[in-house]
């Protein structure tokens, strides 16, 4: 008869599988199956509004910006909003220039302080998106697989 340290320890074991190994597997499956019942029609998707609230952010707002504009999604049902909450910076230039070459992007640029959440709830309310991601400045994404 084994000891009960021994079930203890196979207890143990177990949750440390799951946790690891069995239930990552276990999404990744269900994500693929649910991917493909997700959504078949592009013109079905949600429409997209991507808020992002800068300031002195020019070293990374041209990258963050062509990054998102990167994306796979719709172009009809996507866009990029970004606010410059007086920035001292090039970011007002970049921004410009990002908004005058795709008609996806919209600059609005404040020329007061008013924090990021002010310059959030700002931009909201320009935003066409039934889902709004509220966004730093210096986040790159990448594609997923």
């Amino acid at each position: 008869m084994q000891s009960i340290p021994f079930y203890i320890f196979i207890i143990s074991m177990f949750f440390l599988f799951h946790t690891y190994l069995f239930y990552p597997i276990i999404v990744k499956i269900y994500s693929l199956a649910a991917a493909k019942k997700f959504v078949k029609e592009k013109n079905k998707l949600p429409k997209v509004s991507v808020l992002i609230a800068a300031y002195n952010e020019e070293k990374v707002i041209r990258e963050t910006v062509e990054t998102l504009l990167a994306s796979d999604y719709p172009r009809d049902r996507f866009e990029v909003i970004v606010g410059s909450d007086n920035s001292k910076d090039r970011t007002h230039e970049i921004m410009e220039e990002l908004a005058a070459s795709d008609s996806r992007v919209k600059f609005f640029p404040f020329f007061e302080r008013n924090g990021k959440p002010g310059v959030l709830n700002r931009i909201e309310e320009k935003a066409f998106g039934d889902v709004l991601v509220f966004c730093d400045s210096n986040i790159l994404l990448t594609k997923m697989h």
